[in-house]
């Protein structure tokens, strides 16, 4: 069962582009790393080398199986770098793999992310534990096999057929794997910037990594549902209909064209799900009601002045942001008036209730910057 345990991890990324290209490959920069021969040339950096044999065990398993599935022959390498390393080669936020051209080379790092827990005695590719972002690197290797199959997607029918590879070799290999239903209900009740799939198509290069990545969680729910229905099958589908498609001549329209392929292929899965890829509610209005409740909850907590004609001594940032709870708790036997108790009770329970407001309108102003 996969974890969502450490998706406060990725918050951390929220003020970096989404994406960058990978730096130009220079001999001169690969001799900084050290080499693993083998069917998928892996470069990894100095240190790495468990980690490096492990992705190129993982990727070649991938590489070998997709040969025989799509009768074909890859030629791509691996690089699995440092921090150090990611800034010479790609460059970009060191969580986010990425596939890179001339030559085709998958970029990995090292990020222990969502812990997939094996059958009890089982291990796989020598490991006692897996993780789901290891598996990020046959997602990679699905943009390059649909570049090898001359598919033409957009941007989010990229994203989601990289998944849908990704989701059918972990199926293969870990059959118990169940996608996680705890992103798509942080998907729905989140207040992110962007989702709908026009605004993927339109925002791509715009959206931070936190909203970024509860897009590709929707994809995989795409794309675990109509694996666990169809199987393989849908995969030569998708490329048979996507190959070699001409462009039409009106451009505006390739989100809706690409909705009515789907619909085609899979239309019961596909209408439900995208139901869920609309915003509910609007932000702006929770913003408004949330400022509204800090500003009432402020006014009617006059406890400062209440500690002041007590003759209770105060300080100046209490003026502010009111008495501390606990100090209000301390002296509350020091006023016998029982309007006055009442009200200093009532401003402890309050208290606690505008705290979460200010949380929730900071929360809401990272996600939807």
């Amino acid at each position: 069962i996969l974890k969502m345990t450490k998706i406060i991890l990725i918050v951390s990324f929220l003020i970096l582009p989404i994406y960058s290209s990978a730096q130009e490959l220079k001999e001169s920069d690969l001799e900084k790393l050290l080499l693993l021969q083998g069917k998928v040339e892996t470069y990894y950096s100095k240190g790495f080398e468990t980690k490096a044999k492990y992705f190129q065990e993982l990727v070649q398993d991938a590489v070998i199986f997709y040969e025989n599935k799509l009768q074909d022959t890859f030629d791509i390498k691996l690089f699995v770098l440092s921090k150090s390393d990611w800034k010479i080669f790609v460059g970009g936020p060191y969580l986010l793999p990425e596939f890179a051209k001339n030559p085709d080379r998958i970029m990995m790092g090292i990020n222990e992310l969502f812990i997939i827990e094996l059958p009890e005695g089982e291990t796989l590719y020598g490991m006692n534990e897996v993780f789901f972002w290891d598996f990020i690197s046959i997602h990679e290797l699905g943009h390059y096999i649909s570049k090898q199959n001359k598919v033409k997607s957009i941007r989010w029918t990229s994203e989601f057929f990289a998944d849908y590879l990704m989701i059918g070799f972990m199926l293969e290999k870990i059959p118990n794997f169940q996608q996680s239903s705890s992103t798509s209900t942080l998907f729905k009740f989140l207040p992110f910037k962007y989702k709908s799939i026009e605004d993927f198509q339109r925002n791509y290069s715009r959206i931070d990594p936190l909203n970024y990545s509860m897009y590709q969680a929707k994809f995989q729910e795409l794309a675990f549902s109509i694996f666990k229905k169809r199987g393989w099958d849908f995969m030569f589908e998708y490329i048979e209909r996507f190959k070699n498609v001409s462009p039409p001549p009106n451009k505006n329209n390739l989100v809706e064209l690409t909705f009515s392929e789907f619909q085609e292929m899979e239309p019961e899965i596909f209408n439900k799900w995208l139901v869920g890829m609309r915003k509910t509610y609007h932000s702006s209005l929770i913003l408004c009601i949330l400022i509204i409740l800090v500003c009432t909850i402020r006014l009617i907590d006059n406890s400062n002045y209440i500690f002041i004609h007590a003759g209770l001594s105060t300080k100046k940032k209490y003026k502010i942001f009111g008495v501390p709870i606990l100090l209000i708790f301390s002296k509350l036997k020091n006023f016998e008036n029982l309007k006055t108790g009442t009200k200093l009770k009532l401003i402890i329970a309050l208290r606690p209730v505008m705290y979460l407001c200010v949380i929730l309108i900071i929360l809401l102003l990272i996600l939807h910057h």
